[in-house]
């Protein structure tokens, strides 16, 4: 089944365009996967993605012809992932995958026994792939290639098995997360409920899963539109307290906007509308980094928010106080900041509230005094850094408008009441 999109953009990159035209000359090639999909939820959604350019590129030769024609054409490639079918080429600073046909003749989990090149049709690479909207292809020319009637799926919002639900996903149980992942891009996604039941009867494999897997599913879910939605849907059917025993706890009724940013979506879920305790809520955030793995810059950046959370006291202040603003700026960073608002504008539902050209004034605010200057005050080095808390105290509470002698002259008081 095949679609010509009329007076659509190309889903491809110019750089991708390129590569594709390179390959093209020589043998057919097509784009599969996520980048066609989001393009079509573009297309028919009206859903903004953040731009990506990871493409999976299939064309329809050998591997040997497939290398000839980049070594003709001096583009890098790496051959580590060959055994899976799948060549690593560098093009103009990006990375793409590309393979020949391929057809799989054993799965365990996610690495699988294939064999690949010019013989598979394109039906058959179709097949190996796991739902039907992750299934169409797209040429050089835009036309779309459905084998599964994935367009269909797509705009009726169904996420749909290729194949018997039960064999696919018993090749590899991460499937289920994904099920709820790709759920996640729909507004009213429609569920078929015998998949469900059957998801459900297999989700005690997830246990055997690693975790690392596991946090890569979950932190994309997090980035889909309607993550609180899939997290719901998985709460019911008990697979969230399976992956995540913190998210099966603080999941709500709320819906919450889109942020396309699995920590902003993470910090929305756990403020719930300023329901909890920030103690409790940093208790959860250190088992939720056990349970899906956050990196150090993600519990970093996760615990800042809610330190101004903390801060803030109340959401509908946040973006609107400009005193409030310029603290926020100075004792947490632009970036955190940024953040912070709109996790707040998210969960009151609200167009975003932030003036970049505002937050950068206020990142210009600078301590007029440095550590060096402290080190003269104080007899002790190891009160250098209370001394410094209480310098940025003194210049907060003056709006900003301390002088370095003004508050170096509090800083002396400080200390000559101290002794």
């Amino acid at each position: 089944m095949s679609n010509a999109l009329e007076n659509q953009r190309s889903l491809f990159s110019s750089e991708c365009l390129d590569l594709l035209k390179v390959l093209n000359a020589y043998f057919e090639v097509r784009v599969v996967g996520g980048s066609v999909r989001d393009y079509l939820l573009e297309k028919h959604f009206h859903l903004k993605f953040p731009h990506r350019v990871d493409y999976d590129i299939v064309a329809k030769a050998d591997f040997l012809e497939i290398t000839k024609v980049l070594e003709m054409h001096d583009i890098h490639y790496f051959d580590d992932s060959q055994k899976y079918g799948v060549l690593k080429v560098h093009y103009k600073d990006v990375m793409y995958d590309v393979a020949a046909p391929r057809k799989d003749l054993e799965c365990f989990g996610r690495a699988a026994r294939v064999v690949a090149g010019k013989h598979i049709s394109w039906l058959e690479d179709s097949m190996r792939r796991d739902f039907s909207i992750n299934a169409i292809y797209c040429d050089v020319e835009n036309v779309m290639h459905d084998y599964h009637f994935g367009i269909r799926d797509l705009q009726n919002q169904s996420i749909v098995f290729i194949g018997d639900a039960v064999a696919r996903i018993k090749e590899d149980y991460l499937r289920i997360l994904r099920f709820f992942r790709f759920s996640g891009l729909f507004r009213s996604p429609k569920f078929n409920n015998l998949e469900i039941e059957i998801i459900r009867n297999h989700r005690n494999a997830l246990h055997n899963l690693s975790k690392e897997r596991i946090r890569k599913e979950i932190m994309a879910l997090l980035k889909t539109p309607y993550y609180m939605q899939s997290l719901r849907i998985m709460r019911s059917n008990e697979i969230l307290n399976i992956i995540s025993p913190t998210l099966d706890k603080f999941v709500d009724e709320s819906e919450k906007c889109a942020l396309h940013d699995s920590i902003l979506s993470i910090a929305c879920i756990l403020i719930r509308n300023g329901t909890c305790n920030i103690t409790t809520i940093l208790e959860s955030i250190s088992q939720l980094s056990k349970e899906i793995i956050l990196t150090n810059h993600e519990l970093l950046r996760l615990k800042t928010l809610m330190k101004l959370y903390e801060y803030t006291g109340r959401l509908d202040v946040a973006g609107s106080d400009e005193d409030y603003s310029k603290r926020a700026v100075f004792l947490f960073g632009t970036q955190a900041y940024v953040d912070f608002i709109k996790v707040c504008d998210a969960l009151m539902n609200r167009e975003s509230s932030i003036s970049m050209k505002k937050v950068k004034q206020y990142a210009e605010i600078t301590l007029p005094i440095n550590g060096n200057d402290i080190k003269l005050l104080v007899k002790d080095s190891t009160d250098i850094g209370k001394y410094k808390r209480k310098a940025v105290q003194i210049y907060v509470d003056s709006g900003f408008t301390a002088t370095k002698e003004g508050i170096i002259t509090q800083l002396l008081k400080a200390r000559d009441e101290k002794c």
